[in-house]
Parts: C-alpha cells; structure tokens; sequence
C-alpha cells in the first residue's frame, strides 16, 4: 500500500493549498528516490500528476479521473466509488504482501492482523511551533513539530500567504478528502491535529523522519506560480483507454515499473 498512501499523502498535502490559475512542482523523496510531481489548479479544477499516476477532481461535481500512466488506461467516477475501491485495495494488498510466506508464518501474520484490527494502535497526535522559521521560495515560513504522544516524529514548513482554495469549493474539498480516509490511525497527517494547517495556507517542505522501519522523506516544492491552465489539461489523456478502478490501482501497485512515454503533462 505505500505508493497507493503516497499518492493520498500529496493529495493530501498539495490540494488544500493551492488557488485557481496557479501551477506547482514538487520533489518527493522516498527511499533516496526524487520525484517529480506537478500540480494544476484552476477554479474548480485540480489535478496532481508525477510519471506513473494522476489523480484529478472536479469540487463542484465530486467528479475524479485516475490514471496510470504506465499502461495508458484510466477510471472516472464518484468518491464514493473511489473510497470502496480504495477499501478493496487494502484487503488485498494485505494479502500481497504474505505471498511466500510459509502456512505457519501465514497463520501468525493472518492471526497479528486480525487482533490489530480488533483493537487497533491508538496514537495521539499534535503539533506544536518550534520557534524557528526559514524563507522557502520568497515565503516566509513558520517550522511546525509533529508529535506522537511525546515523539517528534516530522517537521512542516508552513506559510499563510498562500490562499487556500476558493471559497465556493472548500466546504466540498473538505468533505471529499473525508471521503478520501482510508482509516489508517498510524497516519498523522488524517489526524485532526493537521486540519487546520493543511487548510489555512500551504505546507511548503515536510519532513518525515526515518526509523528502524523507514528512512526519512522530504516533500518540499520547488516552483508555485500563477498562469493560464488549459482547462483540458483536467480531462482525460488522449488515447488512454477506460478500465475498472480495481484494475488500474492493481497495476499501478503490484506491478514493477516500466518505462512510460508519458510526458507527465
């Protein structure tokens, strides 16, 4: 499920900042590996795109369209659709990750799972100012601690001079991204701790710090500014052809990557 979550995580953190006409690049490191994304926002438009998948809403209709890129194909249809496909999804990434596993090993991780789900982790969240600030592409930005109980476990650089979307959309945008939850109790930034930051402005560079399971990701932009979007842009690719929604995140997150002639555009 990773990429699947890595895929909410900048839905997540790019959408809830960003004004209509304006176009955003990021780079997203995971595991020593950057990556480009880029982001379109016009109106009530939105569309978040890096070399394997894009993810576009329309606010007004709850409307999204997902593609993967690597194999030209793509889904259209509710959030509330997406959100079943996206529960499915789990259930069977679950199983993906005890293929090779020994009946025996099965067995415990099977039995581990299902007493987690009875009685899942609680953890308790907040965030708390450090004091310090730094001026990330010409804003000023305030450094925001993330804590899990007494550990600090990420970092956000946040400025408020960046609007939020337009206020016609953000009710909608709000109830969509509830919508979007797929109920992770380990994952701070669905907490409520995070709501308003990721409301009331934009999370220029974040850090999430590495541990014994996981090295560090930073996600940090590197380019915001106003243009003219072509409202195309958030419709379908040309030549990409429509496939059920369990179909295309099954590729986009069983499969190993393959090149791709798609322009990320």
């Amino acid at each position: 499920m990773k990429n699947f979550k890595y895929l909410i995580f900048i839905f997540l953190t790019v959408v809830l900042a960003v004004k209509a006409d304006l176009y955003l690049e990021r780079n997203s490191q995971m595991d020593e590996v950057v990556i480009l994304e880029k982001v379109y926002s016009k109106g009530p438009f939105y569309k978040e795109t890096n070399p394997n998948n894009s993810l576009s809403v329309n606010w007004e209709t709850d409307h999204i369209i997902y593609e993967n890129h690597r194999h030209r194909i793509f889904w259209e249809g509710t959030a509330e659709e997406f959100q079943t496909a996206m529960q499915q999804m789990i259930k069977e990434s679950e199983e993906h990750s005890l293929v090779g596993y020994s009946d025996e090993e099965r067995e415990a991780a099977e039995e581990q799972l299902k007493k987690y789900k009875a009685n899942p982790q609680k953890m308790s969240f907040s965030v708390k100012a450090s004091g310090k600030s730094e001026k990330l592409l010409g804003y000023d930005c305030q450094e925001f601690i993330v804590l899990n109980d007494t550990t600090p476990i990420a970092a956000f650089y946040h400025s408020p001079k960046i609007n939020l979307i337009e206020k016609p959309y953000l009710e909608k945008a709000k109830a969509l991204f509830k919508k979007l939850n797929y109920n992770d109790p380990t994952d701070f930034l669905q907490s409520s701790a995070m709501e308003s930051y990721m409301f009331s402005g934009l999370i220029i560079k974040m850090v999430i710090y590495g541990d014994y399971t996981s090295s560090e990701e930073v996600e940090e932009y590197v380019n915001v500014q106003q243009e003219d979007i072509d409202p195309t842009i958030f419709g379908v690719t040309d030549g990409y052809s429509l496939m059920p929604l369990i179909e295309v995140m099954k590729l986009d997150l069983f499969e190993d990557e393959v090149d791709t002639d798609e322009t990320n555009e």
